[in-house]
């Protein structure tokens, strides 16, 4: 997650992003060479009755033409299980497709950022 916060031009603000979705939240912020990166996270926490496999579905607006969610958590059981020769295998990418400004994704109890190719 810090290499994402890294690429975060100090310059430039970090905005909310209205999210239509109870409990969820994004935030906006433009990486020093100027491409979108979105934060998002579904606050399971106040939840009620959240199970841990539990999803929701949430769009967003998005002006870029390409987008890649990835997740800020690796989904392995312990840190031993990351690859140490490769660490970034275990933030496995999912391509999304931008249809009118918009981009749709699927949220659980994990943070995903959100950036361009």
């Amino acid at each position: 997650m810090t290499q994402q916060l890294d690429l975060a031009d100090p310059s430039n603000k970090v905005a909310r992003v209205a999210t239509p979705v109870l409990r969820t939240r994004a935030y906006r912020f433009t990486s020093s060479d100027g491409k979108p990166i979105v934060i998002a996270w579904w606050d399971t926490f106040f939840a009620a009755g959240y199970e841990p496999r539990d999803r929701v579905s949430l769009t967003l607006p998005w002006t870029a033409a390409t987008a890649v969610a990835r997740p800020a958590v690796p989904p392995l059981d312990r840190g031993a299980d990351v690859n140490e020769d490769d660490p970034a295998s275990a933030f496995q990418a999912s391509r999304l497709t931008p249809k009118g400004g918009k981009i749709q994704l699927s949220l659980g109890a994990n943070p995903v950022w959100i950036s361009t190719e």
